[in-house]
């Protein structure tokens, strides 16, 4: 509504006003035993630093090497674990309120990671095949499916579609459009939702309802996609 309200410019003779607002990430408070499930512990391949993180960390802290293709395998049993422990929260707290709110952030936040963990593994993937020094990818290339397959296909001959079945290749989609809608639209729907995802349960200006179920799916078609990709490295 603060977004709605203000106006962007303000302009009076010489002076110029501006003012923006971008809300900020909802905290999560969960309850103190939750926390070693969602502690992820991690040995760094090249120099041997063990260490741990909430979350994928891709970059060693000791001496700054990309592990993006060995930690998504981590990352996608936490994002699991999370899932799991999502749907205890109910027989954990109290407010039974406040433990289906958090169950629902839970589900966004994995939702949003486990995509997240894929695009960086898929960067550094394909930064090892040869075909990556003629055709590198752009920043976030690996956000986007039809970018993912256009790349994919020059580098190894293989796309998402071809890795998938076809009911697995629609839920792809289907799950890929909703994180984009988590991430860039404050999880509300739009046309271009709608006609990308092919999903018309929801009408333009409802909000996504997102629980474990679904981020147990994408973590089910985003795994054997990396093993696929992993095996077509030269």
């Amino acid at each position: 509504m603060f977004r709605r309200a203000t106006p962007r410019k303000q302009q009076a003779g010489f002076i110029e006003m501006s003012l923006s607002y971008r809300p900020g990430a909802p905290a999560i408070v969960v309850p103190a035993e939750a926390l070693p499930t969602l502690q992820q512990r991690s040995e760094c391949e090249e120099c041997g630093c063990r260490y741990a993180s909430r979350g994928a960390a891709f970059f060693c802290p000791a001496c700054s090497h990309n592990s993006a293709r060995s930690m998504f395998a981590g990352a996608l049993a936490t994002v699991r674990a999370s899932m799991d422990l999502a749907e205890r929260l109910p027989s954990q707290m109290a407010d039974q309120d406040a433990a289906a709110d958090l169950a629902r952030l839970f589900a966004e936040d994995g939702m949003v990671r486990l995509w997240s963990s894929f695009q960086r593994f898929a960067e550094a993937t394909y930064a090892a095949q040869p075909a990556s020094a003629t055709a590198p990818a752009r920043r976030n290339a690996f956000q986007n499916l039809d970018e993912s397959d256009r790349l994919w296909s020059g580098a190894v001959g293989k796309t998402y579609a071809d890795l998938l079945s076809a009911d697995e290749h629609r839920d792809l989609v289907r799950l890929v459009q909703q994180r984009h809608v988590l991430g860039h639209k404050d999880g509300l729907v739009d046309a271009d939702y709608v006609a990308k995802s092919g999903d018309h349960k929801y009408r333009v200006g409802q909000r996504l309802v997102i629980g474990p179920p679904a981020v147990r799916r994408l973590s089910d078609l985003v795994e054997p996609l990396a093993a696929d990709l992993t095996a077509l490295l030269p």
